[in-house]
């Protein structure tokens, strides 16, 4: 204990730090002197190192708290600061640089500064896996933002909130996310956008809300919650509500705060905000037209778990040939083939084509011949011995003919999105000629609902122990598959390609479930832009040499422990080749490399997002920089070709149509034939696992998307696993490295950990 009673409390690093040497807990504090003598100031920035397993460093305040050069902890330590304990409603805590803790505890608490903030911190507050709680019993909060890297968040004021800078509020895994503000149902809470009240950028765990949204109300997103008291209407008419964009039916579970949320005690004031009052959960309301109009106002969802390898198993006996799925009364998905003209299925492709070249600003396409199509089906058929399908998948007003069609899709008016239209699938097949079918009872509103709902649960860790993501899986291989499966079957198709429309790009189509198996134990599956932004020509890689390039520590995003081990397992271990690591990862070396050798395929074991809006908000994390998606191209990737480009640890905005078209279209931007890339990140051991096989099927299968469905299905049947400190996959196995020794395996018949691998482009 630090008692500096008699008057204001300046301390520097040397007097904290030798108080860790010898205690677990130090406690600074300030008496009731009033003004400048009840104020805490740290006067130097400083590392703070502790002896003990478990330290916590406290600040006991009457007045303001003031660190202007930040602080940081890398051994841990937990941060628990207090101002105006003498309770006379004033005691800011101002924080001007960064506060940051490795796997510590932050809480802090301040009251009324006047016109400033109760809390305010000008810089990043990052806890790395600890849990961080905001707390001001009378005053504004502004932080520029928050990263707990899988711990819990919590902000809680009778006022508002401001977080204003990238990347916003953010944490992984599925931990909780809760906001209480003052908004009252007067002022909304807004989320991407300079506000009052609200982030001006997104709000991510597993899922993200991302902008930009307003929130009148109380919401809840699976574990993330933006709460506030209803509108007082007693004097006057309610105020006028803006509902999300979200279906009407559609309905996530409430979940508990997960990650140790609630194991904060840092006082009384925080009871008195902990959902007193707050109005029930958000019933969600339709308003459909607005998100299909691009305007970038939707209810997207993110997934992103930390790869940390720290995830509950789910129930036993719950792989394929088990599931004991909710009973699911099935619609009639049925209807009548029509042919289409070879000008029709030209016209379809090039428009979604034309999609991908307006946000990459490519060059214009021509369209694309059918019958020179067809025969490259059939040429890839002789090949590798399996005839493949294309499904075209959209959504037309219900009833609409042909000119209608056309105009649903080049046109926004008359014929705007509506979540009556109807789901129509257009198959091609190397023998038949192109057919549509109209899927009856398949609205939009259902479809992209099932597709909201299958995302959430594949994306929950607190819902990895469940089955309930079968339902929205099966519902929609009923509707995108088991229409098509006798004209399939005709001809013996093995592998399905499929070109979506918005909104159903982030599906992850592995996990379709047919009621007694997953889609991958009857087909290889891919996504693809358009086949005219196609390279198809086929390319043998059973013996091809790879650069593998990665980093496992980064300044500003969770660490990736398991890279070196990644990286050193698929070169060497399985495949000839060179491996280059943090320093040595940066593009001018990635190109110099690609330059000197001709390597067919790029392995990139870091951060990479799809995020909303332009190509240059996504992006690939290097060592030194980060390279926008717009900025891609500069890697040369297409000179010499790249056959393969593999991502191991990349998440996208799920349900951004913007974000989708950076997904599915990240082989044609990059100038490459097919892209390997993850939806969401998985956790980091298992990421390594399910490459290692991924690389080993590749040496004994045709063509890339039947490596990757071996892979999925050697992750489902448990074939990949960790035993005796050792990662064990089909035929071959490697030592763990020590920092990876303590991490658990997670059960990986829960499709989390294999569905998010998504190959988009050629699947040859």
């Amino acid at each position: 204990l630090l008692d500096k009673a008699g008057g204001p409390a300046r301390l520097d690093w040397a007097e904290i730090q030798e108080a860790f040497f010898t205690a677990d807990v130090v406690t600074v504090s300030t008496g009731l002197g009033g003004g400048e003598n009840g104020d805490i100031t740290v006067v130097d920035t400083f590392d703070l190192m502790s002896l003990q397993p478990v330290s916590t460093l406290e600040f006991r305040a009457a007045g303001d708290i003031e660190i202007p050069f930040g602080l940081t902890s890398s051994g841990g330590v937990n941060f628990d600061f207090q101002a105006d304990t003498d309770n006379n409603g004033s005691g800011q805590i101002r924080i001007d640089s960064i506060l940051s803790t490795e796997g510590g505890d932050i809480f802090l608490q301040g009251a009324d500064a006047g016109a400033a903030p109760g809390i305010d911190v000008r810089t990043l507050i990052q806890s790395n896996g600890g849990d961080i709680a905001l707390i001001s019993p009378n005053a504004d909060i502004e932080v520029a933002s928050i990263d707990a890297g899988g711990g819990s968040i919590s902000i809680a004021t009778p006022e508002f909130i401001r977080v204003i800078q990238s990347p916003g509020i953010v944490t992984l895994g599925g931990a909780a996310i809760t906001l209480e503000h003052g908004g009252d149902g007067v002022v909304p809470f807004d989320v991407g956008t300079p506000s009052d009240n609200g982030v001006f950028e997104e709000i991510s765990n597993d899922l993200t809300i991302v902008p930009p949204q307003s929130f009148f109300e109380s919401v809840s997103f699976g574990a993330i919650e933006i709460l506030t008291n209803p509108p007082d209407v007693s004097g006057g008419d309610p105020p006028m509500m803006m509902p999300p964009n979200v279906p009407s039916d559609f309905d996530p579970d409430t979940v508990d705060c997960f990650g140790g949320c609630d194991e904060f005690e840092p006082g009384a004031q925080r009871d008195d905000f902990a959902g007193g009052g707050f109005a029930e959960e958000f019933e969600f309301e339709s308003e459909w037209v607005e998100e299909f109009q691009d305007d970038g106002y939707s209810d997207d969802f993110q997934n992103g778990e930390g790869r940390d390898g720290s995830d509950e198993d789910f129930d036993e006996g719950t792989s394929g040939e088990n599931f004991e799925a909710e009973e699911f009364v099935a619609e009639d998905v049925g209807g009548d083939f029509e042919e289409i003209s070879h000008d029709e299925w030209a016209f379809d492709d090039s428009f979604y084509a034309d999609e991908f070249v307006d946000y990459f600003d490519l060059p214009v396409l021509p369209e694309p011949d059918f019958e020179t199509s067809q025969g490259r089906l059939r040429s890839l058929t002789n090949v590798v011995g399996i005839p493949p399908a294309l499904v075209y998948a959209r959504f037309s007003p219900a009833g609409a003919g042909p000119v209608a069609r056309r105009l649903s899709l080049k046109q926004s008016q008359p014929l705007n999105p509506a979540p009556t239209d109807v789901l129509e699938l257009v198959l091609v097949t190397p023998d038949s000629q192109p057919k549509r079918l109209v899927v009856s009872g398949a609205t939009r509103e259902k479809v992209i609902t099932a597709v909201r709902q299958l995302q959430i649960e594949l994306t929950d860790r607190t819902r990895r122990r469940r089955t309930a993501y079968l339902q929205p899986a099966q519902s929609l291989y009923r509707w995108l598959v088991a229409p098509l499966e006798d004209s399939l079957d005709s001809e013996s198709v093995g592998h399905l390609s499929f070109i979506m429309a918005p909104g159903l790009r982030s599906l992850p189509l592995a996990a379709l479930h047919d009621g007694e198996q997953f889609i991958i134990e009857k087909y290889t599956v891919g996504l693809m832009p358009s086949l005219a932004l196609t390279d198809t020509r086929y390319a043998d890689l059973r013996r091809s040499p790879v650069l593998a390039m990665g980093a496992s520590e980064f300044t500003d995003q969770t660490d990736l422990p398991a890279v070196p081990f990644e990286l050193k397992t698929i070169v060497g271990q399985l495949r000839r080749g060179e491996q280059r690591l943090n320093e040595a990862f940066t593009p001018q070396r990635l190109v110099e490399l690609r330059q000197a050798s001709n390597y067919p395929i790029l392995h990139l074991a870091t951060h990479g997002e799809f995020r909303a809006g332009g190509p240059d908000n996504s992006y690939i994390q290097f060592w030194n920089q980060r390279l926008g998606l717009d900025q891609i191209r500069q890697l040369q990737l297409h000179d010499p070709p790249l056959e393969l480009l593999v991502m191991s640890a990349c998440r996208t905005a799920l349900g951004d149509t913007a974000a989708e078209l950076g997904f599915a279209g990240l082989a044609v931007q990059a100038g490459v034939k097919s892209a390997l890339a993850t939806l969401w990140q998985v956790s980091d051991l298992e990421t390594a696992g399910l490459m290692a096989e991924f690389y080993a099927q590749l040496n004994l299968q045709p063509y890339k998307a039947e490596a990757l469905r071996h892979a999925q299905l050697a992750m489902l049947r448990g074939e990949v696993t960790v035993s005796e400190g050792q990662l064990i996959w089909n035929g071959g196995s490697q030592p763990l490295s020590p920092e990876l020794e303590d991490l658990q395996f997670g059960n990986t018949q829960h499709p989390y950990y294999w569905a998010a691998f998504t190959l988009v482009g050629s699947p040859w």
